[in-house]
This record gives C-alpha cells, structure tokens and sequence, in this order.
C-alpha cells in the first residue's frame, strides 16, 4: 500500500469516527434534560426524543412556572428529593406574605 492510499484511509477512519462522535452527541442531547436550580445542575432522563427544553433554569421559577411544566417540575423533585417541595412551599409562602402585605 502506498503511502497516498494510507493516509487516504486514515481520513475516511477519522471522518467516520468524528461522525460517530457527532451522532452519539446528538441522541444524548435529545435524550437528556439540564435543570438548574439554587444548589446544582440535574441530568434526567426526557420522556420523548427532542431538543426542545434540553437545559432549563428554575432559579427565579415560582409556583405559576412549576405548574405550567408539571413534566419538569416531577422531574426536579425526581432529581433532588423532597428539598424541592421545601424550596416550593417556602416559595409559596413569600408570595401569600406579599399578597397580603405582611
């Protein structure tokens, strides 16, 4: 084999390798969810294939945003444990104080 014929072969490897890299990436970015919350990043599992939602942030979340994702909000209290539902109620407790006006 010549040396042209060797590295040829070399880039089709490599080419095919990247390709399998990138290929790898995109199911386990359409297969994972990053959520952010006050203490740590959480990978969960999504229930469906897809890019939407992939990395979401709860930090400033309140109990209307909670409601409206119940899929992400199951899967934050999945992730940490009963310490969300505390971070939930003292959430909900700061907002009954504003409302009335304590």
């Amino acid at each position: 084999m010549s040396a042209g014929a060797g590295k040829k072969r070399l880039r089709w490897i490599l080419l095919g390798a990247a390709l399998l890299l990138v290929g790898a990436a995109v199911l386990y970015l359409g297969n994972t969810r990053f959520i952010r919350d006050e203490k740590a990043v959480y990978r969960v599992p999504k229930a469906s294939f897809g890019f939407e939602q992939t990395y979401v942030d709860v930090r400033q979340w309140g109990p209307r945003e909670y409601a409206q994702n119940p899929e992400i909000a199951a899967q934050l209290v999945r992730a940490r444990g009963g310490a969300v539902l505390d971070a939930l109620g003292d959430k909900l407790d700061r907002l009954s104080d504003a409302v009335e006006g304590k």
